[in-house]
């Protein structure tokens, strides 16, 4: 059985959307991607082209096939299946509209009821079991991700933050404002502050243009680098590993 490398929740996979449109997994990653020759263009290189923020629509991910060898994939949102239904006409349009919608109810309600109410004692020791386990794993991974983060962090000059968020915004081709977008995003999310914004509503202050401040900019200056940075190192931490590794040997 297929196995997905990388679940978020709310999603479903470009397989199962093959699946549902009685199509091969490689011409739904095509109508994303693109074809390899060029002739077509795909539509995440499209979204990307004006801006919009990719992963509210795909995912990139992958699967182990029955050869257990790791295939490219993607996790699509509803909202990414809702764009694609509009790109089907006639009875399979129909069909797909009618698969997906019905499947991400189930995931929805799946999401309100998680666990089925137990009939026997048994049962109920074996769940609360299993959400005993579910804890301390969740706990286990939080820690580490958070250790990774620290490490990543701490030992970095405040000064050089900046640079790095904007070495990694710019290091995706043809694509960074989406990236400072879903930075921006992630920082909004995590510290409920839209940065932003801010940034617009001091700009609009400054009477001289050359007094105007980038987001990141104004990040800096009234003390919010460090908490971008660690959105920066949660969304692209390996990419940060490279960056930092790079300057370090640039340094010696």
């Amino acid at each position: 059985m297929n196995e997905i490398l990388n679940q978020h929740k709310n999603t479903i996979t470009t397989l199962e959307i093959a699946e549902m449109l009685g199509m091969k997994h490689y011409k739904v990653l095509e109508k994303l991607e693109g074809t390899k020759d060029g002739k077509t263009k795909g539509i995440i290189d499209i979204l990307n082209a004006h801006d919009f923020v990719v992963v509210e629509y795909f995912i990139k991910s992958s699967y182990v096939d029955a050869k257990g060898e790791e295939r490219p994939c993607y996790l699509v949102t509803k909202l990414g299946c809702d764009f694609l239904a509009n790109k089907f006409t006639g009875e399979k349009g129909v069909l797909f509209t009618a698969k997906y919608v019905k499947r991400f109810d189930e995931m929805e309600q799946e999401l309100k009821n998680p666990y089925k109410l137990p009939t026997t004692y048994k049962e109920a020791l074996v769940q609360l079991l299993e959400k005993v386990e579910e804890n301390e794993k969740l706990i286990e991974e939080n820690n580490h991700k958070q250790i990774v983060i620290n490490g990543l962090t701490d030992e970095i000059p405040l000064y050089e933050k900046p640079d790095i968020i904007n070495r990694i915004c710019k290091k995706s081709q043809g694509g960074y404002a989406n990236r400072y977008n879903e930075l921006y995003k992630c920082f909004r999310e995590n510290f409920h502050t839209d940065l932003k914004m801010k940034c617009e509503n001091y700009n609009e202050k400054q009477i001289k243009k050359k007094d105007q401040l980038t987001t990141i900019r104004y990040a800096e200056k009234f003390g919010y680098i460090d908490d971008l940075y660690t959105c920066c190192v949660k969304l692209y931490e390996s990419e940060v590993r490279e960056i930092l590794k790079e300057l370090d040997e640039l340094h010696r």
